[in-house]
């Protein structure tokens, strides 16, 4: 495989039944296909894509849905039987591109598992990216070292249990609605070195949180209503 894809993964003529779909070790592939449109896709997996630098909208088929123009009625789904998500060691990956923002459009409802590990020149993730994802049970975020925040959305993850937050040593601070994540059960952040207190999030409303993992975290100080109490 060249540096790009052929014509028909590109506009909307992948067969509509596919369930899953992985590019994987293509080293010299640029992009990634137009799949939201694909009403039985349930897995998808990019891995080990060397020279992919942005994963863009057209990876949402907006186009492609079936009455997805402005003058539609009715909602428009895109990737409405995606269960999990996977994009890992793209070293030269810089930007993954906002969703659609349309109101008459909702993207990744089925998702459950999210996981994005071992782009090290990562630096935008969606901002959006948890908003409109009700079934969302696992998010890793692992090695993006230059990522340097997390969307601010993942309050809307109503349904989320495990967060694993790894080797991104950007990160300064998890985003401020986190205590909205009720179902969490499990929180491990390890070896993000500048991330420095959760101090601002109010721990105490997260009820369902069984485990609870800080390791590695040189400039971490743990503080409980206003007292610094331990360095990680």
């Amino acid at each position: 495989m060249g540096s790009k894809l052929a014509s028909w993964m590109m506009n909307g003529l992948l067969p509509l039944n596919l369930t899953e779909i992985g590019l994987i070790n293509c080293e010299e592939c640029e992009q990634v296909p137009s799949l939201g449109h694909l009403p039985n896709l349930r897995l998808v997996e990019f891995s080990s894509m060397y020279k992919l630098k942005c994963v863009g909208v057209e990876f949402y088929g907006y186009n492609h849905v079936n009455g997805a123009a402005t003058s539609t009625k009715k909602k428009e789904t895109l990737f409405p039987a995606l269960k999990s998500l996977t994009i890992d060691y793209c070293p030269a990956l810089i930007k993954w591109e906002e969703l659609p923002t349309d109101e008459k459009v909702a993207v990744f409802p089925c998702l459950e598992e999210l996981t994005i590990s071992s782009c090290r020149s990562l630096e935008f993730i969606p901002i959006t990216l948890g908003k409109g994802m009700p079934c969302l049970r696992k998010l890793q975020i692992q090695f993006c070292q230059k990522l340097s925040s997390l969307p601010t959305s993942l309050e809307y993850c109503i349904s989320l249990q495990e967060l694993e937050i790894r080797g991104c040593h950007g990160l300064t601070s998890l985003p401020s609605g986190l205590p909205s994540c009720t179902s969490l059960k499990e929180l491990r952040i390890e070896s993000c070195d500048n991330l420095i207190s959760l101090a601002d999030l109010d721990i105490s409303r997260l009820q369902s949180l069984s485990s609870l993992h800080i390791f590695n975290c040189g400039k971490f100080i743990c503080q409980w209503r206003g007292y610094a109490l331990l360095r990680v």
